[in-house]
């Protein structure tokens, strides 16, 4: 009870602890910052805005940066493997399909095209309705372009977002031949990726990039990926730290490509009149940043003046893929003009001790937390891994990381136990998944195993229940050691009988073989077990396997509460019944036709029977399956021994 009791008073809660000491913290430190004055706050806001300036010159150069990296991914991918022009509708419903898949990481990607050197185009665009906000049932729209008799002409398909055809317009005469276009001529000069500079796009209302490659196999035919840039003008207004602040990006020639006020973009910021319902003062800002960059390109921090308003202006030159850019942001001068006191010597003293005092109380607090956090989060990592962790909980006077401990060794236990009662590589699949399974499951061609002990009734009533466990113990983990060992699944123990499986991928017979090459190795491990059992004066188990192949139902079987992960179907039973006629035939391995001939040639069969099985109405060819060796080395497809009747 004492203990108890001082338990109690010696811990806390988390929540106490990290709130009392970052309030002392709060407390002595805002004390001590009424005694600066203005200079040092102005200062620092200085820095603020600096820093917050750096950081928003970063993000802006990783966003553009990220939209080239994902266009270059998918432009590699389109070159290294085309898909076909023959049907013209349908490459452009595959490129409005990568278009879509490239929209989650680079939003800014709005057309995918491909032309060749014959005039054909194909372009994929997200619809322009939708992306300006207006209501379309479009989400993309697909432009074939073709030429004859030196008429260009243009067909314009309108697609949903499951990819179907809405509605199908032209042909129409165009004015637009692809190979004249800077992506097309500089990509197809060169077998590698090109960023072109930055241009007008066909509509002449929005500026950006285009990357662009030839085809590997076809160097004119040319795919490019257009990055428009006026998608930054959102992330700019999310940017903002500072109020008043402004942000605008253009390029060194005053194309304005994007704005945190969204301005329309569709002239140039040296030109005579503003676009039509633009807020002034945000043109006027960016006119003026413009001008200030066009006097010094290589000023940084300037002052000016925009309607009256003194403003601070930091601007930065960046270049992404070759392509240069310029960012500007402002602030109101009167952020830095309030009023502010003498900062006395005594001040400085005051906060320097405020500051040790709180690093001494933060660094203790954040090392008595951080530390068994840290080890519980390594202890969870390896148990996911499974690889539990044999040591105990860490030490922690904090009540809530005591009891994260023991729920991580629970836990540890839990997923410990889960995984013997179930194949280890399906719990895997589970965890990794993220998420609890259902019921349900594919169908895929898999080699299915029994076993089966001869004479194991007799045995069973002559041994004591005891002893018939300990022997079978033994036994089974010689089979079951030998089948995970090859990637196969171990079904269930059925009596004295084992069933498995192993799904076998399309690549070819090298999967088979190594489950001949398994049950074999099994067989002879149960010949060393039966060794040893005779040696001990135990009685041997002779053993019995019967194995098939086909296609089967591999998935979860049951109710919502409770479900078994197992196979299902023809090519289980017929597994099941080819073991027992190695009663008729005296085999110890006997299998199908079918896994025979997936199982290539390095195994030794000999041919038993060809005849139907319980179950089945059509033959079946029957091995008995020897050893793993040459072919030349054994006989394989002997004639059988005298055929028992067939099953009824």
């Amino acid at each position: 009870m004492l203990d108890r009791f001082n338990a109690r008073l010696t811990t806390l809660p988390l929540r106490t602890a990290i709130a009392l000491a970052f309030t002392l913290i709060l407390l002595l430190s805002g004390g001590s910052l009424i005694w600066l004055d203005q200079r040092a706050t102005l200062h620092l806001l200085q820095q603020q805005v600096d820093g917050q300036f750096d950081g928003l010159v970063s993000g802006v150069t990783s966003r553009i940066s990220l939209q080239f990296a994902s266009a270059d991914a998918v432009l590699d991918t389109l070159a290294m493997a085309p898909p076909a022009t023959e049907d013209a509708q349908a490459a452009g419903l595959v490129l409005a399909r990568v278009l879509a898949n490239l929209g989650e990481t680079a939003p800014a990607v709005r057309s995918i095209v491909t032309a060749r050197g014959d005039g054909h185009y194909i372009m994929a665009q997200r619809d322009i309705q939708r992306a300006n906000g207006r209501r379309s049932n479009a989400a993309y729209t697909v432009r074939i372009g073709e030429e004859a008799g030196g008429t260009a002409t243009e067909t314009v398909l309108r697609i949903d977002a499951g990819f179907a055809v809405l509605s199908r317009g032209g042909p129409q005469a165009v004015a637009y031949d692809a190979r004249l276009r800077p992506w097309y001529t500089m990509a197809a000069a060169v077998p590698r990726a090109v960023t072109t500079p930055l241009y007008p796009f066909r509509s002449g209302r929005h500026y950006g990039f285009t990357l662009s490659r030839r085809a590997q196999t076809d160097a004119a035919r040319v795919f490019g990926i257009d990055i428009r840039l006026d998608s930054l003008s959102a992330s700019l207004e999310s940017a903002l730290a500072v109020p008043g602040e402004h942000v605008a990006i253009f390029s060194p020639d005053g194309a304005l490509l994007g704005d945190s006020d969204r301005l329309q973009i569709d002239r140039p910021l040296d030109a005579a009149e503003p676009p039509e319902g633009t807020q002034l003062t945000a043109w006027h800002i960016d006119t003026a940043i413009f001008a200030a960059y066009r006097r010094d390109p290589a000023s940084r921090d300037v002052a000016i003046v925009v309607e009256g308003q003194p403003l601070y202006a930091n601007i930065a030159r960046i270049t992404v893929n070759g392509a240069d850019m310029v960012v500007a942001s402002t602030v109101p001068a009167a952020r830095f003009e309030a009023p502010a006191t003498r900062l006395l010597l005594w001040s400085l003293l005051v906060q320097a001790a405020v500051v040790a005092l709180a690093f001494l109380l933060v660094s203790l607090a954040s090392r008595s937390i951080a530390r068994p956090i840290v080890a519980l989060a390594t202890d969870v990592e390896h148990i996911v891994q499974f690889r539990f962790p044999e040591r105990g909980p860490p030490e922690s006077r904090i009540r809530e990381i005591r009891r994260l401990a023991g729920a991580v060794d629970m836990l540890a236990l839990t997923l410990r136990t889960f995984s013997t009662y179930l194949p280890q590589g399906f719990v895997r699949t589970i965890v990794a998944g993220g998420r609890a399974p259902g019921l349900g499951g594919r169908r895929q061609p898999i080699a299915v195993m029994f076993t089966d002990i001869d004479g194991f009734t007799g045995l069973s009533e002559a041994l004591a229940p005891d002893e018939l466990l300990s022997q079978l113990s033994r036994y089974f983990a010689e089979i079951s050691d030998e089948i995970l060992a090859s990637g196969g699944t171990l079904d269930k123990f059925i009596g004295d009988s084992v069933m498995a499986f192993w799904p076998l991928p399309p690549e070819g017979p090298g999967r088979a073989g190594a489950v001949c090459r398994s049950v074999v190795a099994a067989a002879r491990r149960v010949e060393a077990l039966n060794a040893a059992f005779a040696a001990e004066g135990r009685p041997v188990l002779s053993t019995r396997f019967g194995l098939h192949l086909g296609e089967a139902l591999v998935g979860s079987v049951g109710t919502p509460d409770r479900m078994n992960y197992t196979v299902l179907g023809h090519t289980v039973n017929v597994a099941s019944r080819i073991e027992q006629l190695n009663k008729d035939y005296g085999t110890r391995i006997l299998v199908s036709g079918a896994l025979r001939d997936a199982a290539g040639p390095a195994f030794a069969f000999r041919h038993v029977a060809a005849r139907p099985v319980r179950g089945t109405q059509d033959s079946i060819d029957l091995y008995e399956l020897l050893d793993a060796v040459p072919p030349a080395e054994a006989p394989r497809d002997e004639e059988p021994r005298a055929e028992a009747a067939p099953e009824s």
